[in-house]
């Protein structure tokens, strides 16, 4: 048997290949959404061409919010005029749309869940 002694200056090309292989790697990964946050970015695309700052919330064919402030964080739709907060995954989203608000007020997201 032929045994190989190892010496501390031979470990650093090995480290350094590993360490680029890693980076190498790392920066080739696409970043990975989950359907609520592709959903997310859709909807956030909208409100943002349309100055939307309201919204009205049906879950099946009842109303929950009207006309009330929301806030979209990664793949979840939050209304905080509640408490505690009301989070809806946008996973689960069916549709939604844009509507006048009341007397011709500024326009309004709909969220059909």
């Amino acid at each position: 048997m032929i045994h190989e002694v190892l010496h501390p200056g031979s470990m650093k090309p090995i480290i350094l290949f590993v360490l680029n292989v890693f980076l190498l790697v790392s920066a080739c990964q696409k970043e990975v959404l989950t359907e609520g946050e592709k959903t997310a970015k859709i909807v956030q695309a909208v409100i943002q061409d349309n100055s939307i700052t309201k919204a009205n919330l049906y879950v099946g064919n009842a109303r929950q919010q009207y006309d009330v402030p929301f806030s979209i964080e990664g793949g979840f739709l939050i209304f905080r005029n509640a408490s505690p907060n009301e989070y809806y995954n946008l996973a689960k989203l069916i549709r939604f749309d844009i509507a006048p608000n009341v007397a011709n007020g500024p326009k309004v997201i709909q969220f059909y869940f």
